[in-house]
């Protein structure tokens, strides 16, 4: 399989999924996809990109360095909450919890956490409700 071949799958399948929703509801959709091996999506870079650039005005840090960090910080969640998510993983299958609680990557905290880094790094307002 092609370096990128899954992201662009995913990417297809969110914007079949909710690219219509968004637009009925005059909102832009733009699904950030990575694959299992750190790869992001081309659309999901150029977004990312893009928003280095406008924080690039406001602060007297280089478009490069502010995407590196911008993305140290995406990768700080993303692992934060795939380790939440083995951990109650490990919790339930040892007993320790009586309902299954699907907690992953996606989670609400997880995705509030990753619209805060944007925030925070002067990306604007990228919250999901």
């Amino acid at each position: 399989m092609e370096t990128g071949a899954a992201a662009k799958v995913g990417f297809r399948e969110k914007m079949r999924k909710y690219g219509d929703i968004a637009e009925q509801n005059n909102l832009q959709f733009l699904p950030i996809v990575f694959e299992s091996t750190g790869y992001l999506h081309e659309k999901a870079v150029a977004f990312l990109r893009e928003a280095a650039g406008m924080t690039e005005r406001n602060k007297s840090i280089d478009v490069i360095n502010r995407y590196n960090y911008l993305m140290t910080n995406i990768s700080v969640v993303l692992q934060r909450g795939l380790a939440q998510a083995f951990l109650q993983g490990k919790q339930r299958v040892q007993g320790g919890l009586d309902k299954p609680v699907i907690r992953s990557i996606y989670s609400r905290s997880t995705i509030s956490e990753f619209a805060h880094v944007l925030r925070r790094n002067g990306c604007g307002n990228y919250d999901r409700e």
